[in-house]
């Protein structure tokens, strides 16, 4: 790895392993796949680039790889931490006292503490309502029935002079059968489904799986350097080592979408079926039916080829969730 340790030489190693990157994962993704992608690998690959470039071989060694990665991981966990503490302390719209109180009650009567929750107004993009920890984010954008609350139509004006503008047409559109669809029934059990989460600790346990893929898959990159880098050299084995543990990373990403994410929003689903009516039960499976569609058209013309995928890998949603919405409420 002697041709890597001048500044300008690391310089020009991040950015051409970015752009080789984007060529290897522009056949496959497209837009804002890509770009979150690529500035995810390049943000995350920094701290390793810096060790390698005071340290160099002394890191190929097998103790050493296992000790980055686990380092690497503790770091993504902070990352992510603080990302998802800050976003959730940022959010300032708070519901008015009578609303407070309604959402109160529901929050008494899915056997938590108002005051261990807290609530805001805030965009969520399709999400409906968002779960950070013990604060639930409502979208004022689609949520109904709380038009009188001042709070509520100002997050709702600073969303459309500041956020909507930015918003592609068809995302728009999907929004625009959100809101058709949904309605009050529907409103209580998506919000004691995200109650589900605060119970569950989903946003810990989402933020802990984030930092194993990532010891994971900076220990594969880093065993790829290892295999290659005497016969390749320093740069070519820290690109190769770069892309495959970008690709693990986002293959890792997908599957555990399909076996976590999917198992935690069906555990939050059961949770808040405890505590609804037959009718809102049923009320929210005729909902997830349509917005299924709906977001199968909106994937269908901004996705490409990863349409092709199960939507439970691409989203972390189950394809049968209203089947078995309409099974718990018979």
């Amino acid at each position: 790895m002697k041709n890597l340790q001048k500044p300008l030489q690391i310089s020009l190693f991040v950015l051409f392993s970015q752009i080789y990157f984007l060529m290897i994962v522009g056949v496959f993704m497209i837009g804002s796949i890509i770009h979150q992608q690529v500035v995810g690998v390049f943000k995350m690959s920094l701290p390793l680039i810096a060790v390698f470039y005071f340290f160099e071989y002394n890191l190929l060694s097998l103790w050493a790889i296992s000790l980055c990665s686990v380092i690497y991981g503790l770091y993504i966990i902070y990352v992510q931490y603080t990302h998802t503490k800050n976003m959730a302390k940022s959010l300032q719209f708070v519901p008015a006292q009578k609303y407070m109180s309604l959402f109160g009650n529901e929050i008494q009567r899915c056997g938590l503490d108002p005051k261990d929750i807290r609530l805001r107004y805030a965009y969520t993009d399709d999400g409906i309502a968002i779960t950070m920890f013990n604060t639930i984010a409502l979208d004022p954008m689609i949520w109904k029935e709380i038009d009188d609350d001042s709070e509520f139509l100002k997050a709702k004006n600073v969303i459309e002079k500041h956020v909507l503008p930015g918003v592609p047409e068809d995302k728009k559109k999907l929004h625009a059968k959100i809101k058709e669809n949904i309605c009050p029934k529907v409103q209580r059990f998506i919000f004691r489904h995200e109650l589900g989460h605060v119970i569950y600790n989903y946003s810990n346990k989402r933020i802990a799986l984030a930092g194993i893929i990532g010891s994971f898959t900076a220990c594969i990159g880093l065993v790829s350097v290892s295999l290659i880098i005497n016969s390749l050299g320093g740069l070519v084995a820290y690109l190769v080592g770069l892309v495959v543990s970008s690709t693990t990373d986002l293959l890792l990403t997908y599957l555990s979408n399909g076996f976590f994410k999917a198992q935690e929003e069906k555990k939050a689903d059961l949770f808040a079926a405890k505590f609804c009516s037959k009718e809102e039960i049923e009320a929210a499976a005729d909902f997830f039916e349509a917005f299924e569609i709906s977001a199968q058209d909106y994937r269908k013309n901004n996705l490409g080829i990863l349409n092709a995928m199960p939507t439970v890998f691409m989203t972390g949603y189950m394809a049968n969730r209203a089947h078995y919405l309409r099974e718990i409420s018979r």
